[in-house]
């Protein structure tokens, strides 16, 4: 069976039933959900999920996904035409950085490791750790 991914983001104000009704549609469509990402941000829900659809199932699965759209919640897709598994050749590191949040701090870390050709593959940040952690997973080229 010919089958085809696409990334989901959901994002909307958080409560219970979300990822129940996101993941119902899927299973609906004989998809499966084969990785996911989410969080909870000052009250908001965000989600990404990699999907894969039967090829023959993947019209109707994007007009019922569509349907999930609304006043509380924003659904998008994007279907991936070569959904490989991103740069190759990279070699994995974890970056912490701690210290004193201040504007900006996010983009001049990634200022230094962007023209190293370091890719910042996971990110986690937090002024109530007091703790900026860049880069949990990142990777970047062989010494």
């Amino acid at each position: 069976m010919n089958r085809q991914k696409l990334l989901l983001t959901v994002v909307g104000r958080d409560r219970p039933g979300i990822i129940e009704e996101i993941t119902r549609c899927v299973v609906r469509h004989s998809g499966n959900v084969e990785e996911s990402r989410s969080t909870r941000l000052s009250g908001q829900f965000a989600a990404f999920l990699l999907v894969s659809v039967p090829a023959e199932a993947m019209e109707r699965f994007l007009e019922a996904i569509a349907g999930q759209d609304g006043d509380d919640l924003s659904v998008s897709s994007r279907l991936l035409s070569d959904p490989g598994a991103g740069p190759s050749g990279l070699v994995p590191y974890i970056l912490e950085v701690d210290g004193a949040d201040h504007e900006g701090i996010i983009h001049q870390v990634a200022s230094l490791l962007a023209p190293k050709g370091i890719n910042i593959a996971e990110m986690r940040t937090s002024e109530q750790l007091r703790q900026t952690d860049v880069g949990k997973e990142t990777t970047g080229p062989r010494s």
